[in-house]
């Protein structure tokens, strides 16, 4: 289990290491959704690209140092050979200061020799984003619902760090996922 520095589990942390068991038998990374419209900007909304967030992940350890996909898509990507099919803008390639996101958002892709089948993804409410980045982007609430329970908080803006304290004070049990919930506490 591996968290960002800037999340609050407002659930028992058990409950998050329990998502282990739902995962089915190719599944070895669990991720959230990345709740914006970043990667279907990157990859083409009409892709069928999931565009996952790093700022929780489960590894099955053990299925990845077996899993001969995994190693190939590694190896494809660090030598350029992948992603093969994959509608990226071509000055989009590199994987930037979020690599390890970006990568595993490329490999999710549909077209990506197969590799979405290696990832299992969270509910909405274990890794619910808080960054107010794409808010007024066209389409922004559409990718932003979640309307499950909120589990962890993710302040995944600098700036926005405040935001998460707020959202803490004002709802301490998680029941609210809803934006304006943590807008308001905020305040």
């Amino acid at each position: 289990l591996l968290l960002d520095s800037d999340i609050v589990i407002v659930a028992e942390v058990a409950q998050l290491w329990s998502m282990f068991d739902r995962f089915g038998p190719n599944q070895m990374i669990g991720m959230g959704l990345e709740q914006n419209q970043f990667y279907s900007s990157l990859l083409g909304s009409t892709s069928g690209a999931l565009g996952l967030n790093s700022g929780v992940v489960l590894y099955d350890l053990r299925r990845l140092r077996a899993s001969e996909l995994y190693k190939r898509q590694l190896e494809g990507f660090a030598s350029q050979r992948l992603p093969v099919g994959i509608p990226i803008k071509p000055e989009r390639t590199r994987l930037g200061y979020i690599a390890d996101q970006t990568l595993f958002s490329f490999m999710s892709h549909p077209t990506a020799a197969g590799a979405a089948e290696l990832f299992f993804v969270l509910p909405c409410g274990w890794n619910r984003q808080l960054s107010p980045q794409y808010w007024t982007t066209p389409g922004f609430l559409a990718t932003h619902q979640c309307s499950g329970p909120c589990h962890l908080l993710h302040a995944n803006f600098k700036p926005y760090k405040r935001l998460l304290e707020g959202g803490i004070q004002s709802d301490p049990t998680g029941r609210t996922c809803g934006v304006r919930a943590a807008v308001e506490g905020a305040r």
